[in-house]
């Protein structure tokens, strides 16, 4: 692997765009690249924490990640809410965009053009509710970053749970499942996993193997820390009891996760106490590390997605406040 290049998208607004809307600090990106090589970013457009009032906002590229286009805010907090985690899936060239209002209130809408414009939101706060009737839960959120689709057109979609009685602003404790939109419209939802041996997990990245199972790549606060993983052969409906990669250190932050050429590309702030380090990993099929990338020294959360048509992957990272693509040749 090789670092061709990064860019700040913010060059791609006005120098006075975020000022003017207020924006402290732009957060939490996903990226996805359609089959034409078209590419989308999202990202919080934040003016605080967690709960201040925030924005989504998206990016295209129609040239594999070369130049973006500027800012469309997708969806307004109004100055008040905080619209929360992203989440892109690619079903072919049909767009399903969830994201998450206050922690407590799902939605998901839908694009034929790639994200330039959407179908009305749909909520699905009762779907989980209905699902979730035998136990308690205070905050939910998806991914963020991206799901996957299946090839009977599934999404899978990784969530997380927050369970705190006291304090509903609180993301802890917490635990981890994933909702499936079945192929006949259909939603259901995994039992919690990992439950008696991960502590907090909370943000997931997911991908699917070549021999057709489902990783995924968990967010958790055991010590040391360590990414654990959890895989399903059966399609998103069951899971194995998670294992820790000794390999992939983390310092308990969202990372990235996707399928190339028959591997896993993995992106993530490869300490174990620090938000930094910046890395892209080559995984195999038997879960072998097979080439690494330090790609910046300044980091947080990523995301990462592969363009088979030009042999390259683009990570989006937290850098100072901005959100940051960086090209790698593979």
């Amino acid at each position: 692997m090789k670092l061709l290049g990064t860019q700040n998208l913010s060059l791609y607004n006005r120098a006075d765009f975020y000022e003017r809307a207020g924006y402290t600090n732009i957060r939490i990106p996903g990226i996805l690249s359609f089959p034409d090589g078209t590419v989308l970013c999202c990202y919080e457009c934040r003016r605080g924490g967690d709960w201040s009032a925030i924005d989504i906002g998206m990016q295209k590229s129609r040239d594999f990640g070369k130049t973006w286009s500027s800012t469309n805010v997708v969806v307004s907090g109004k100055g008040r809410n905080a619209m929360n985690n992203p989440l892109l899936i690619a079903d072919g060239n049909h767009l399903f965009f969830f994201y998450c209002e206050n922690y407590k209130r799902l939605y998901y809408c839908e694009s034929e053009n790639a994200g330039d414009s959407f179908s009305p939101p749909i909520e699905l706060t009762q779907v989980i509710e209905a699902l979730t009737e035998d136990s308690f839960w205070s905050v939910l959120a998806v991914g963020p970053g991206h799901g996957i689709s299946l090839n009977d057109h599934s999404l899978i979609i990784p969530m997380w749970f927050a369970l705190n009685r006291n304090d509903i602003f609180s993301h802890h404790p917490s635990l981890i499942r994933v909702l499936k939109k079945n192929p006949d419209g259909t939603w259901s939802l995994s039992a919690p996993i990992g439950a008696n041996i991960l502590q907090d997990p909370s943000e997931c990245c997911i991908a699917q193997g070549a021999d057709g199972s489902i990783i995924l790549n968990i967010r958790n606060e055991n010590t040391p820390h360590r990414r654990a993983l959890s895989v399903s052969t059966d399609n998103g409906t069951s899971w194995s009891e998670p294992v820790f990669n000794e390999s992939l250190s983390d310092p308990v932050c969202c990372a990235g996760l996707c399928d190339y050429d028959n591997m896993l590309l993995f992106s993530n702030c490869h300490s174990e106490n620090n938000r930094e380090n910046l890395t892209l990993f080559k995984i195999d099929g038997s879960g072998q590390l097979t080439d690494r990338l330090l790609i910046s020294a300044n980091a947080g959360y990523s995301d990462v997605c592969a363009i088979p048509l030009n042999h390259t992957a683009l990570v989006a990272y937290e850098n100072k406040g901005d959100i940051t693509i960086a090209e790698v040749a593979l």
